[in-house]
C-alpha cells in the first residue's frame, strides 16, 4: 500500500491552476462569497472503477460536514446531478455521481465545492473521471490533510479487495467453489506444480519478506489450445481468497492501461493477475505492433516498484512469440509450465469425470466405458475430449438411445459412431482430424 507520504506527494503533483467556465466561476464566487483568485483547487484523477469509491470516502471523511448544494453545471445553466449504476458485489448495486458539484459546509461556516466530471472516450468503461476539490487559498493545508485521508480511506476500504474482477471493475462470472482442482484434468505432476507455486504465493509471503527473500513472482503456462490453461485461471479465481484481476488482450490498449492495471493490482493486494494470451501483447520485439506496451509490461514486472504482493499467471499458445526479455528473465517469471495434449491415461480421467453424471450406460461399468473410450481417441486435448462427448450425447439423441425418463443411454457403440461423425483423418468438427 502507498506510504503516507507518497499520498501526500500525489497531493501535491494535483494542484491545478484552474479556471473555471463562466458558468461554474459565478457558482463558486456565490459560494465562496469571492473571486476564483482567492480559492484553490486540487484534481484528483481516478480511474473509472474508483468513481464510486472516491465518492465514498469523502462522503465518510465529511461525515459531520452539512450539504447545501447539489447541481450540475453545464455551459450557463444548472439542473439535476446525473448518476451512474456501479456494481459493488454480486448482485449489489450502487450509484454515483457521473456529473454534477457538491456543496459542502463546515465548522465555522467553512466550505468545500466537489465537483467530478467524467470525459468519454468510445465508451462508458474508458471514461477519465476528474474529482475536483475546491476551497479558499487560506484552507490549502486543511485541503491537502483532508486528500491524504481520502486516499487513506480508499485504500483501507476498497470493496474491489478479495474480489474476482477485470481491470474495468466488472465482476467476473464465476462464483466461490464454482470450480474445483479436480475440474481440471492435468498430469499429476503438473498440478502438484502449479498447486506448489500458488500456496507458496500465499503461505509463504510472510516467511521471505521477514528473510530478505524475493517472494514467487509468478509462472507462464503454455500448450496448445483447449489444454486447460483458461480453466486453470477459473479454478483459481474460483478457489482463492486474495483479489483475482483477469486480463485480456482487449484490456491493454496501450501503455498506459499496462500501468493502472499493476497499479489496481497493487492497491487490492494480495493480488493474482493472470494474463489471457500473454503472445497476443508481449511477443517479440520486431514482431509486435506496440513495443510500448511491452515496455511498460517488462517496466512494471521488474522496475522500481515493488511486487512483493502480486503472483503474475499468464498463458499462451505459442511459447516461442513471447519476448525473451518476459520469459526467461528470472526475475520476471519463476516457472514455465507446458499444458501437454492428453495421453491415453488422461483421457481416461477426463471421461471417468463426465461419466460421473447420472446418464445411465448400458452394458458395462463407467470404468470399463472410459477406459474403451480412452483408447478410441488420439491424442487430443481436454477442450476436444469435452466437445466429443457432448456430440456422443447428441448423436444418442439422435438414435433414440434414452429411457422411459429421457435420460440418455451411453454405450461404446454410440462413442465409436461419435469417432465416425467426427472423422478419421478428416476435418469435420474444429480440432478434430489431425
Amino acid at each position: 500500500m502507498l506510504k503516507r507520504e507518497e499520498i501526500l506527494f500525489n497531493v501535491l503533483k494535483s494542484y491545478k491552476d484552474y479556471n473555471p467556465p463562466d458558468g461554474e466561476e459565478q457558482f463558486l464566487r456565490e459560494v465562496f462569497d469571492t473571486t476564483s483568485e482567492d480559492l484553490v483547487t486540487v484534481c484528483k484523477p481516478v480511474p473509472y472503477y474508483k468513481l464510486l469509491i472516491i465518492q465514498k470516502a469523502i462522503f465518510s471523511v465529511l461525515h459531520d460536514w452539512e450539504i447545501k448544494t447539489r447541481t450540475r453545471i453545464k455551459d450557463d445553466s444548472r439542473g439535476p446531478i446525473e448518476y451512474v449504476t456501479f456494481d459493488i458485489g454480486y448482485g449489489i448495486k450502487e450509484d454515483a455521481i457521473k456529473e454534477g458539484s457538491i456543496v459542502f459546509a463546515g465548522p465555522g461556516d467553512q466550505r468545500l465545492v466537489v465537483k467530478i466530471e467524467t470525459n468519454y472516450y468510445e465508451h462508458i468503461e474508458a471514461a477519465a473521471p476528474e474529482v475536483f476539490l475546491t476551497c479558499e487559498r487560506e484552507n490549502k493545508t486543511w485541503m491537502e490533510d483532508l486528500c491524504i485521508r481520502i486516499d487513506e480511506w480508499m485504500l483501507r476500504n476498497n470493496y474491489f479487495r478479495g474480489k474476482k474482477i477485470k481491470p474495468d471493475g466488472k465482476f467476473l462470472d464465476i462464483k466461490k467453489g464454482e470450480y474445483s482442482w479436480d475440474n481440471i484434468i492435468l498430469d499429476q505432476t503438473v498440478k502438484d506444480e502449479i498447486k506448489r507455486n500458488v500456496m507458496d504465493y500465499f503461505e509463504l509471503r510472510e516467511i521471505y519478506k521477514i528473510n530478505n527473500l524475493a517472494p514467487k513472482r509468478g509462472m507462464i503456462c503454455f500448450g496448445q489450445p483447449g489444454t486447460g490453461k483458461t480453466l486453470l485461471g477459473k479454478v483459481l479465481a474460483s478457489q482463492i481468497e486474495s483479489t483475482f484481476i483477469w486480463v485480456s488482450s482487449s484490456d491493454v490498449s496501450g501503455a498506459k492501461s499496462v500501468s493502472s492495471i499493476f497499479q489496481m493490482a497493487r492497491e487490492l493486494s494480495p493480488t493474482i493477475l493472470f494474463f489471457e494470451d500473454l503472445d497476443l501483447f508481449a511477443s517479440i520485439r520486431g514482431y509486435n505492433d506496440n513495443t510500448k506496451v511491452l515496455g511498460e509490461l517488462l517496466v512494471q514486472m521488474d522496475g522500481f516498484i515493488e511486487n512483493n504482493d502480486l503472483f503474475i499467471i499468464a498463458t499462451t499458445n505459442d511459447i516461442k512469440a513471447i519476448e525473451p526479455a518476459m520469459k526467461d528473465r528470472p526475475s520476471r517469471f519463476d516457472s514455465l509450465i507446458e499444458f501437454r495434449p492428453f495421453d491415453e491415461q488422461l483421457r481416461f480421467r477426463m471421461l471417468e469425470h463426465l461419466l460421473r453424471d447420472r446418464r445411465i450406460i448400458n452394458g458395462e461399468s463407467p470404468d470399463t466405458l472410459a477406459r474403451k473410450v480412452a483408447r478410441l481417441t488420439d491424442e487430443i486435448s481436454g477442450a476436444e475430449m469435452k466437445e466429443f462427448f457432448t456430440t456422443a450425447l447428441k448423436l444418442a439423441v439422435e438414435n433414440k438411445c434414452i429411457d422411459e425418463n429421457d435420460r440418455i443411454i451411453l454405450s461404446y457403440d454410440i462413442f465409436k459412431k461419435t469417432r465416425e461423425r467426427l472423422g478419421a483423418g478428416q476435418r469435420r468438427l474444429a480440432g478434430f482430424g489431425r
